[in-house]
């Protein structure tokens, strides 16, 4: 039967190398390393053995998803393309996917409330602009939707604002073009005829 001949600690990582019959077969996590109490001169099965090593590869690769994920919140679609990147056994996606989830790690509604709150504060976007990026995270039409409307976006307020900034670029262009380059400059952004021609008359409105 196979023994484990020597228990090697790795030097970067929380981890150990495990050698059966004198040959390097599997690393483990240092906490997995005691809770199965495995040790020098203990026999295993081949089956033991392959527990043990989808054990050990579960959560080597749930202590990276979860360093994935502190970085900052993400979209399920963004776990998955991470997965995949990285080469991880498709037969571990259901139970990592899982563990995130009862964890509450992953949570595509709470995603799409931080992404929204976040342009809101650091680079405000019409909703338009956010229903195509969250989209892209892979969040679906009733997520967006509910959360959008438990949101308050003043469209016109962003458009205002980007026309403030952008001030010193309306004052070389000659008053009969500024109001239309304007106007297609907010279209460009994301911005519907309505909101940019509402945002557009407040604007030369101030300034007169």
């Amino acid at each position: 039967m196979p023994r484990i001949t020597s228990i090697k600690k790795q030097k970067k990582e929380n981890r150990a190398n495990v050698y059966i019959d004198n040959n390097l077969s599997f690393a483990i996590d240092l906490d997995n390393l005691l809770i199965l109490k495995l040790k020098a001169d203990q026999e295993l099965t081949d089956k033991q053995i392959k527990q043990i090593i989808k054990k050990s590869e579960f959560q080597k690769n749930l202590d990276k998803l979860t360093k994935f994920i502190m970085i900052r919140p993400r979209s399920e679609k963004e776990v998955r393309g991470y997965l995949h990147r990285k080469k991880v056994p498709e037969a571990i996606w259901k139970d990592l996917l899982q563990r995130l989830a009862k964890y509450d790690l992953i949570n595509d509604e709470e995603f799409a409330r931080w992404w929204i709150d976040s342009r809101q504060e650091f680079s405000p976007k019409p909703i338009r602009i956010l229903i195509n990026e969250l989209k892209t995270k892979g969040i679906n039409k009733e997520i967006i939707d509910k959360v959008l409307s438990q949101t308050n976006i003043n469209e016109e307020k962003i458009a205002k604002n980007l026309l403030l900034k952008r001030e010193p670029h309306w004052r070389s262009i000659s008053k009969d073009k500024l109001s239309q380059k304007m106007l297609e400059y907010l279209i460009r952004k994301g911005f519907s005829f309505e909101i940019a021609k509402s945002a557009i008359k407040d604007y030369n409105t101030q300034r007169r």
